[in-house]
């Protein structure tokens, strides 16, 4: 595939069976819902082991049914970050069932991290201070 951007069937389709034997993908989606009642889903974004990055434009397919049957294998992981509202879209507008789910939200909150946002959970679980709510660590003994 020579773009990350997926907008067609076509498309959609050559990359479901790319994806098809992976053993990790790393998922994150984006939805509008402040101007849109019900909300909309707006980009599914699908990262590979290996770091190649696709993004689907709901906005421009039909369907993403396509994709269903990677988000229902189980011998796919799954990676999220915080993937309640993921989820939610996903079943409502799709009816997908996501299962070997991994949420690195729901990690962080069990490694005692404090923040999890994902730009919070972007480093090593070193770089999380449990002791000091809102502060972050490098590591090495300093801010």
């Amino acid at each position: 595939m020579d773009s990350p951007w997926i907008r067609t069937p076509a498309q959609l389709e050559a990359l479901a069976r790319s994806l098809a034997g992976a053993g990790s993908l790393t998922i994150d989606t984006e939805a509008d819902s402040l101007h849109h009642y019900p909300g909309k889903l707006c980009l599914v974004q699908i990262a590979e082991e290996a770091g190649r990055a696709h993004l689907v434009d709901p906005l421009a397919l039909p369907t993403l049914a396509p994709l269903g049957p990677l988000f229902a294998d189980p011998r796919i992981v799954k990676v999220f970050h915080a993937a309640d509202n993921d989820l939610a879209y996903l079943k409502r507008l799709y009816g997908f069932t996501v299962v070997s789910l991994f949420d690195t939200g729901v990690a962080a909150r069990f490694l005692g991290a404090r923040r999890w946002a994902s730009t919070d959970c972007s480093g090593s679980t070193s770089a999380w201070s449990r002791s000091s709510p809102g502060r972050r660590t490098t590591g090495r003994g300093g801010p």
